[in-house]
């Protein structure tokens, strides 16, 4: 079987004499473009391919007009597929003397880098740094590049100088401006002061905890009022849960009758109750058995709103 072809079109550098390209070389941007003066006619490209298989021509880097010209680097895939990358070249009058890169090592510059801005700042936030690595490289050839202020730095704001120098004199200036200052402290949330935060909630904190308080002594002291029961001077009624059906009826009624049921009612349920009959025993221990403890039940007393009780 014939062996699968190749369809890798891509290149794997691109490089013009000393000129830089526009943006920086990558393998998938296809358009660049860069100036040259007027005494150029023709360019050196050397162009690249990532497959040694593939085939890569170079077009329109000859015999250069006035204006702008289109070199184009064609590369064809072992399968026959094409890709096509373009440099735009512009002829005309020489590039204004500056720098073609500025960068500084460990550090993005604000504004990005473009040749015609002149100003830049840095801030750190290591107050150990006392230097930085800064590369500068001219856009004219022989032209010198000199770099001022990048060592001895202090805490504080520093400038670096980069001045450009050509042949004939002329100067290009550059400066990067480093503020060197303490690292910020990171906020708990965007826009509030730590400090304001942690007294914010700490105020929280504490009204939080003053309501849970009150909530307590309310809730207290409303479980003690409706807990709040008859004094029976140390004993419960011998039949509580019908003490409430019982005063009621007493107070209804008010008569020695309906009493007298109440009364009979209890005694009956009071026969069938454990709970009463050991009570009934601790009574007799302390009291002694001739207490009548059947007639032991509780009424109140219209006129003082106590209980009253025969033997208590």
């Amino acid at each position: 079987e014939k062996p699968e072809e190749s369809n890798n079109k891509v290149l794997k550098s691109l490089t013009v004499d000393s000129y830089k390209l526009t943006p920086e070389f990558s393998s998938d941007v296809t358009e660049y473009s860069l100036k040259v003066g007027e005494d150029v006619n023709s360019l050196e490209v050397e162009a690249i391919a990532e497959d040694e298989a593939a085939d890569v021509k170079v077009t329109g880097n000859d015999n250069l007009l006035m204006g702008e010209n289109t070199v184009e680097i064609t590369v064809t895939a072992e399968d026959g597929t094409v890709k096509t990358y373009k440099i735009y070249v512009t002829k005309g009058e020489e590039a204004s003397l500056g720098l073609s890169e500025l960068t500084v090592e460990g550090y993005t510059l604000n504004p990005e880098f473009s040749t015609d801005i002149y100003e830049y700042t840095l801030d750190v936030t290591d107050t150990s740094i006392t230097s930085l690595n800064v590369q500068a490289i001219s856009n004219v050839e022989n032209a010198e590049v000199e770099i001022v202020g990048n060592t001895d730095m202090k805490v504080g704001k520093n400038v670096i100088t980069i001045l450009v120098k050509s042949e004939n004199d002329e100067i290009a200036t550059y400066q990067i401006v480093v503020n060197i200052t303490e690292p910020t402290e990171n906020q708990i949330i965007a826009g509030i002061d730590n400090n304001k935060l942690f007294l914010y909630g700490g105020i929280g904190l504490v009204a939080i905890i003053i309501l849970i308080i009150i909530i307590v002594v309310i809730r207290r002291r409303k479980k003690n009022n409706n807990d709040d029961e008859p004094y029976y001077g140390g004993f419960t009624s011998l039949n509580k849960s019908d003490d409430k059906e019982k005063n009621n009826v007493v107070k209804e009624s008010n008569s020695i009758n309906k009493k007298n049921e109440v009364d009979k009612m209890n005694i009956d349920s009071f026969e069938n109750d454990e709970k009463a009959k050991k009570r009934k025993s601790v009574i007799e221990e302390n009291f002694g058995a001739d207490i009548d403890t059947k007639n032991m039940n509780f009424y109140d007393d219209n006129t003082t709103g106590r209980k009253k009780g025969k033997h208590f």
